[in-house]
């Protein structure tokens, strides 16, 4: 019985963080009639800007630059500048180019989606 309640323990934050990442796409796409397109559209800048844009900004200049040069606070300061700067301009050059128009529950939804990705995948990450 204690080793049932442990395992079920052991696993309740991962399944929260699927849940916080699932339910709200769920409630948008039910309830607001957001676009499953703008979702993934989302969800696809989110990867666009953490996958691509900052694994190479962080490979081509915080490891070979930054990283013999700056005490860990500084690192970890610039590496959320990297890390912001990657998500947020993926980001923008969605709205800009892909999905120029979106009504306030749709930009909700791509903001969300992106979010959600995050939320999905973090309990996989070591």
């Amino acid at each position: 019985m204690n080793n049932r309640l442990s395992l079920i323990a052991k696993h309740i934050p991962a399944g929260a963080s699927v849940a916080v990442g699932i339910v709200p796409i769920i409630i948008l796409i039910v309830w607001f009639d957001v676009s499953r397109k703008v979702i993934g559209i989302g969800a696809l800048s989110y990867v666009a800007g953490a996958m691509v844009i900052k694994f190479m900004l962080y490979d081509l200049f915080v490891v070979k630059f930054l990283h013999k040069k700056l005490s860990n606070k500084w690192l970890a300061v610039s590496q959320g500048v990297v890390s912001a700067f990657s998500e947020l301009s993926a980001a923008l050059c969605f709205f800009l180019f892909v999905v120029p128009r979106l009504t306030f529950a749709e930009l909700i939804g791509f903001g969300l989606s992106a979010g959600s990705v995050e939320a999905i995948i973090l309990p996989f990450m070591k």
